[in-house]
């Protein structure tokens, strides 16, 4: 009895340690190690392709990087893929380098220590991927070449946007470069539905734009137009010129704003334009300077303004000569019954009522086409008078009909 007491646990010492032994092999590839009494816990699911030391890492073309778009990932058509279980198969269409400008929307610290990055097309937040950091300390990474690479982006990215547990938003923009990579689709925030990833991210640098204009608006003020514009950040930015145009595609500059230089917090501007010729449709832009002297563009925003005029006024038709039309402007500042008649050199008349009626305060633009005129002098008279009768206005211009 005592020999077979003997026995058993002489056995068990021989059995246990090579259980062990076992099963710390069969937990490997999803347990990292330990720091400091922290167990440091790794994906499981194609495990080895996403980190890039599964076998066939060797066919990545990582010297050939290839320009791509979301929406060109997002297009591809979804690969059979390995069973669930099998971390080391890599696919023939998972062997590409890509380079990428996108929009990072959030980020958060996945469970098994990625950073999960969910980007979208720059100016399309509907069109979503999913790119991932992974962790440089998981293991094998730390035995690879690209050990360093994924320490150094890994460090660049915490120190940059300090992700948490919780989606984080971002709201910046960004070129990649990064492995093409299927996963599975299992609920994944902003994966496309073919499962695309970038996995791994291998380098990520901000795009940096001299001035980020994130508004460019306007108001009416008095018998003025206010500009308000806003950057997010602005870089090496001298000043502001504001142009305006008419109808006529000619721009012309009516004023200057100095720029914040370089400033990575937002920055409100403003312009008043006090110099209106009339009321009409206008056009404004931005040209934004830099201190090297190179002008960008803003996109141009239309105001239309109808101020009440101060006093009746007839404007000198555009354009004088005119062939075979021109435009009459006229002012009311109150409502007035109005007459608007055209009269060749004789005195004739040859256009009784251009424009006439009761008509509202404000400024009318009158279009003559004179066709069926002939060359010389012509006369153009308004008469107007207010409809409670206190005022009245009358007024004649010259205009010359050259065909």
């Amino acid at each position: 009895m005592t020999m077979k007491y003997i026995l058993y646990i002489f056995l068990m010492l021989l059995i246990l340690p090579l259980a062990a032994t076992f099963a710390q092999d069969t937990d490997e590839s999803d347990v990292a190690n330990s720091e400091n009494g922290t167990l440091i816990t790794c994906g499981v699911e194609r495990w080895a392709v996403k980190t890039c030391y599964d076998a066939d890492t060797m066919n990545v073309k990582f010297n050939t990087i290839v320009p791509t778009t979301i929406a060109y990932q997002r297009s591809l058509t979804k690969p059979t893929l390995p069973p669930q279980g099998d971390n080391t198969t890599r696919l023939t269409v998972e062997d590409t380098v890509y380079s990428l400008d996108c929009y990072i929307i959030q980020t958060k610290l996945e469970s098994d220590l990625d950073y999960h990055v969910e980007i979208s097309t720059i100016g399309n937040t509907s069109e979503t991927m999913v790119a991932e950091i992974v962790n440089p300390e998981c293991p094998n990474i730390i035995n690879t070449s690209r050990y360093t690479i994924f320490k150094t982006l890994r460090d660049w990215y915490t120190a940059t946007f300090s992700p948490t547990t919780s989606f984080k938003p971002i709201g910046v923009s960004v070129h990649i470069t990064g492995v093409g990579f299927f996963d599975f689709l299992h609920g994944q925030t902003g994966i496309p539905p073919n499962g695309r990833e970038i996995h791994p991210i291998l380098t990520m640098s901000l795009i940096t734009l001299p001035v980020e204009l994130t508004s460019f608006t306007y108001k009416t003020a008095n018998s003025s137009i206010k500009l308000e514009w806003e950057t997010a950040t602005e870089v090496n930015n001298n000043h502001f010129e504001i142009e305006r145009r008419d109808v006529t595609p000619y721009w012309v500059k009516i004023g200057e704003v100095t720029g914040a230089g370089n400033s990575n917090s937002p920055k409100q501007y403003f312009f008043l334009d006090k110099q209106l010729p009339s009321n009409g449709k206008y056009y404004y832009r931005l040209k934004q300077v830099d201190n090297d002297g190179q002008p960008k563009y803003s996109n141009e925003i239309e105001a239309n303004v109808n101020f009440i005029p101060s006093v009746y006024s007839l404007e000198n038709n555009f354009p004088n000569p005119f062939n075979p039309s021109t435009v009459i402007r006229y002012s009311l500042p109150f409502d007035s019954d109005v007459k608007l008649t055209v009269y060749n050199s004789l005195g004739q008349v040859v256009v009784n009522e251009l424009s006439a009626g009761f008509k509202k305060a404000g400024t009318y633009d009158i279009n003559f086409n004179a066709y069926s005129l002939n060359s010389g002098i012509y006369f153009y008279s308004i008469r107007a008078n207010s409809t409670d009768g206190k005022h009245s206005f009358t007024f004649t211009k010259k205009m010359i009909l050259m065909k």
